[in-house]
Formats: structure tokens, C-alpha cells, sequence
């Protein structure tokens, strides 16, 4: 695999946040990817906000997705940044080019922006799937008050680890494009149908980068002590709830919460569950700061 380090500066669009009933016209059930914003880094709320949250998408995902949970945050008065990992929002043909350091990379320049921005503002990590591997392997890094896991793989089975070191010495692909839902209109989504037409192969290369992401995540989560919450369905097969487990046995903060969802797959971020979601992240955005205060 050839890596780049170019393209992990943040350099956002402002988006306007809309009254939730106006964005769910928009962003769930847009008739097409022109009534869309374009995928690219995105900020929303108030510059002078006191309050930072780092919105970190998954792999093979954009910043798109992200966008239903930024705008009900930005709502509340705090600054959402949300950045598009290099090799994503464009085709599978790209994540050849860039491997996990630029996906850090590009999670740490979010992180430094929105500190430039308020050299005192509180943030927040929030990642949904390797988003939020991507959070737990930066946390010791980051100044982040509190850390939201939204369906991040921690640790896979060892015969799984294994056989993902083999197959990704290889130039195969694999299909990746059977996305489900319990909301069944998503399916007609054009985010969703673009990620199933540019993404639906995926280089086993790549499983490499995924994997140690993965790994730095798992072994740092003894020395991390921020507040955690960890949102995962019961239905994920992508990733499944023994991940939540070993969370519990080795994480090192004494303030763990976990919510599972029963009406959503993977992508619980636009997924039946999706205001439930919002709410639990806005109630541990809440809480952790009212600790802090």
C-alpha cells in the first residue's frame, strides 16, 4: 500500500444548522446527492462557543452521515467539527493511498482547530465505528473531556486478527456493500447508495490499517481515564457486542456508561434509534461538563 500524508489538514465549510424537522428532509430522505452538502470537512454552531465536539465518522463512511447528530448539537449552542478522513467520500480506489497515521492525523488537526478557534474550549470526542477506535487510539494525545463510542471495534477474536494479517498481503477485494437498516427508507438514501456504489469493494490491504487502528485503541485503554459512553446495538454484526466487553475489563476510567440500541444495525447514526442517539450523547455532553464545572 502506498500512504500519503497529504489532504489531513482541516479546512471545513461552514454549514448552517436547521431546525431538525427541516434537516431530516434534507440529510435522511434528500432526493439526491445534489440537494446534499458536498463531502468535505464541515464545522457547525457558534465560533465563540465554549463547547467543541469531535465528530469522527467510520471507515468507508464520509462526514455526510455525521451530519443529522452535528446539526442537533450545533442546535445547542456548541461548535461540531466534522472532518472527511483522507481515502473516503470519493471511491474504494482511493483508501490505497492513505493508511491509519493519516487518518490520525487528520483526527488530531480537527482536535488542534477547534482549540485554535477557543484556546479554552472543552471538547468532546464522539466516533461512530472506527471513528471511535480512531478516539481511544488518540485519547492519550487529545485534550478531550469525555470520549462517546458509538459501535467502535476495540477487539475481534484471534483467529479473525490472524487471518485479517494474511489476507491483507494480498490485491483482492471483497464486497461491502450489503448496508442494512431497520429504518427500510434508508435504503433509497443517496448517501447510502453512494457509499454502496463507490464503496462496495474493498481492498484487503486496507484491513492492515483498520486492524491497527484497532490494536493502538485496545492497548491504550488501560491509560485512559476520561469519561467514556459507549453506545452499541444488539443487532450490529459488523461490529458485535463483545466489543463492550472488553471495554469494561480494561478500560482505566471509573466513569464508564453503556446504552444499547434494539432498532438499529451499524450506522446507528441515521438509523431508526438515531434520536435516541442524540439524546444519549447530548446527556453525557452535559453531565461530563457539569462534572468538570
Amino acid at each position: 500500500m502506498t500512504t500519503t500524508m497529504e489532504n489531513t489538514d482541516f479546512s471545513p465549510h461552514t454549514l448552517e444548522a436547521q431546525k431538525m424537522e427541516e434537516f431530516v428532509d434534507t440529510i435522511l430522505f434528500g432526493d439526491s446527492m445534489d440537494e446534499l452538502p458536498k463531502f468535505g470537512d464541515t464545522i457547525l454552531g457558534p465560533e465563540d462557543a465554549s463547547i467543541g465536539i469531535l465528530l469522527v465518522h467510520g471507515f468507508s463512511g464520509s462526514n455526510l452521515e455525521m451530519l443529522y447528530l452535528a446539526n442537533y448539537l450545533a442546535l445547542r449552542g456548541v461548535r461540531v467539527a466534522v472532518p472527511l478522513l483522507p481515502g473516503h467520500g470519493t471511491s474504494y480506489h482511493d483508501l490505497l493511498n492513505y493508511g491509519y497515521e493519516a487518518w490520525m492525523n487528520k483526527v488530531r488537526k480537527t482536535h488542534d482547530y477547534l482549540l485554535a478557534e477557543q484556546d479554552d474550549r472543552k471538547i468532546v470526542g464522539v466516533g461512530h465505528s472506527m471513528g471511535g477506535s480512531l478516539l481511544f487510539s488518540l485519547a492519550p494525545d487529545l485534550n478531550l473531556e469525555g470520549l462517546v463510542s458509538l459501535a467502535g471495534p476495540i477487539r475481534y477474536p484471534l483467529y479473525l486478527r490472524m487471518l485479517g494479517k494474511v489476507v491483507e498481503r494480498t490485491n483482492l477485494k471483497i464486497p461491502f456493500n450489503n448496508l442494512k437498516f431497520y429504518d427500510k427508507r434508508l435504503h433509497d438514501h443517496p448517501v447510502v447508495g453512494f457509499m454502496q456504489d463507490k464503496y462496495e469493494k474493498i481492498p484487503l490491504e486496507t484491513l492492515g490499517e483498520i486492524l491497527e487502528v484497532i490494536n493502538i485503541a485496545h492497548d491504550n485503554l488501560p491509560s485512559i481515564t476520561l469519561p467514556i459512553c459507549l453506545i452499541y446495538a444488539r443487532d450490529d454484526a459488523v461490529v458485535p457486542p463483545y466489543h463492550v466487553d472488553h471495554v469494561v475489563e480494561e478500560i482505566g476510567s471509573n466513569d464508564l456508561e453503556i446504552s444499547w440500541l434494539y432498532r438499529s444495525n451499524h450506522i446507528m447514526v441515521i438509523d431508526e434509534d438515531r434520536d435516541l442517539v442524540t439524546k444519549k450523547v447530548w446527556t453525557f455532553i452535559n453531565r461530563v461538563l457539569d462534572l468538570i464545572e
